[in-house]
């Protein structure tokens, strides 16, 4: 088990794979590590839902995962004021880094409870 999202981006994946095998190309390696799981705080999130007796509103609710729920706790623990809130001209919002800010300290990677942020690790210096 795991986020609905994870398993949209596998089926994604795994299309792409097959799109290579079938074309006689080398399947790409993905070599990105992904947030471990006990890194995020779950004291955040709703408790689960037991009873799946509306199934759409369960489907809303394990879809929610990965998505900015507007908390500020990342604005609020990075030292370097680097992230904002950016509104949508469609509406919404979302959470956006100034990258001349930003020093990848990993603080708002390892306090967001939704998990929207992606730390890759630095490329080596030449």
């Amino acid at each position: 088990p795991g986020l609905l999202t994870h398993a949209i981006g596998h089926g994604r994946r795994t299309a792409e794979v097959l799109d290579d095998l079938f074309n006689n190309r080398r399947p790409k390696s993905d070599t990105s590590d992904m947030i471990d799981y006990t890194r995020m705080t779950l004291e955040y999130f709703d408790p689960r839902v037991i009873e799946f007796s509306d199934a759409n509103h369960c489907g809303s609710e394990c879809s929610s995962c990965g998505s900015c729920r507007d908390c500020y706790i990342c604005d609020s623990l990075c030292p370097q004021s680097a992230i904002s809130r950016k509104e949508l001209p469609e509406g919404g919002f979302e959470r956006v880094v100034d990258p001349e800010k930003c020093i990848a300290c990993g603080f708002c990677a390892n306090s967001c409870p939704c998990g929207i942020w992606d730390m890759k690790d630095p490329a080596p210096l030449a």
